[in-house]
């Protein structure tokens, strides 16, 4: 933990973006006859609460959205990968008079396991995998409060590791791969690392969510 810690801002960007560059990588000099890459936006919106082994008197309930860079993989055999980054924010309950405000870039990897083809080039997909949050901004509140405040030297100080899976309505043609569907998120507190022990830290999240993602054939991007 200490030399993640000691690495500068730009080391700890290139470090974590490392697995949607290997898929940019794999647009330029990956296109074949078995694997089609799209590269495009999605945008989402969620609800999300926190896991918890007791009951609450008051359930907490959220909102959010999500912006981001997508990627994905299209092979002949209808095997689907989907990667990108993401940015969103979550607010945390009052949990011993404090509330915190966590912004987050999000690397999801994400693998189909079913499919089910509808014909016309459209077709149902499942997927799953692995997705690592990087903390970008951190914020604090006391009960009474009316703004968080905002430490803006936070990057980079909590990575959390969880779990991601979608169900997804894809339609492709000639140019053009568009899908919309569910999204699940899950964190797994047990791989939260943090490089600052008097952090208030919230690594127990679940969310669920709507998405559209809108991508164009890389091989006519970069023509």
């Amino acid at each position: 933990m200490d030399n993640l810690t000691e690495l500068s801002f730009l080391q700890q960007l290139k470090i974590l973006c490392l697995p949607f560059a290997l898929s940019v990588a794999n647009v330029v000099f990956g296109q074949s006859d078995t694997c089609t890459t799209y590269l495009g936006g999605s945008l989402g919106f969620s609800a999300y609460t926190v896991a918890q082994n007791e009951i609450p008197v008051t359930p907490f309930y959220q909102t959010n959205a999500e912006a981001g860079i997508v990627g994905v993989l299209n092979f002949k055999d209808k095997f689907l990968s989907k990667t990108g980054i993401f940015f969103t924010s979550y607010r945390s309950p009052f949990v011993n008079n404090i509330s915190t405000y966590n912004e987050f870039i999000q690397i999801p990897i994400i693998f189909s396991f079913l499919n089910i083809d509808l014909g016309s080039r459209k077709q149902i997909n499942l997927l799953i995998g692995p997705q690592i949050s990087i903390l970008t901004r951190y914020g604090v509140a006391k009960q009474g409060e009316d703004n968080y405040e905002i430490n803006k030297s936070s990057f980079g100080d909590l990575y959390k590791f969880g779990v991601v899976t979608e169900a997804g309505f894809f339609n492709t043609n000639a140019s053009f791969l568009n899908s919309f569907g569910l999204k699940f998120q899950m964190d797994i507190p047990a791989l939260t690392i943090m490089s600052k022990e008097q952090m208030v830290v919230h690594d127990n999240f679940v969310s669920v969510g709507i998405y559209y993602n809108l991508n164009k054939k890389a091989s006519q991007l970069i023509e």
